[in-house]
């Protein structure tokens, strides 16, 4: 039986893949408006494919990670999520500050969110009780 931790972190994380979602269709519909001033046609042309397919891939590794963490104990998968949760929190308070893209508040507020609830799975994933998932 999974622990208690285990379990929260499943729910709040397909909560946060639920906003990401969100942000990132958002995004995706109000894309070309979100180009700097002046953007090569070429691409404007892209965007769709290019932001498609980001979406795609960003989709595919957080269900990955979701299974590996919460259905297998992976300690690697763990470890991954780790790095990923750093790499966007730089991405975030990046977003906030100068971007050669920026957007409106709604995404980035989604993403703040996702961010935060990432953080919260973090530590649900170090709780005394999630140790022992990962070390069977």
């Amino acid at each position: 039986m999974r622990p208690q931790s285990i379990v929260q972190f499943e729910r709040l994380y397909i909560l946060g893949i639920v906003l990401s979602l969100a942000a990132s269709v958002w995004t995706f519909g109000h894309g070309a408006e979100l180009l700097p001033a002046g953007a090569p046609p070429q691409a404007v042309a892209m965007l769709p494919w290019v932001a498609g397919f980001g979406i795609v891939i960003g989709l595919a590794i957080n269900l990955c990670l979701l299974f590996f963490i919460a259905h297998r104990g992976s300690e690697v998968a763990k470890w991954i999520f780790v790095i990923l949760f750093a790499l966007g929190v730089a991405g975030v308070l990046r977003g906030f500050g100068h971007s050669v893209v920026v957007l409106p508040l709604a995404p980035r507020l989604l993403s703040l969110c996702h961010v935060i609830i990432q953080g919260v799975c973090m530590w649900l994933m170090f709780r005394p009780d999630a140790r022992s998932w990962f070390r069977r």
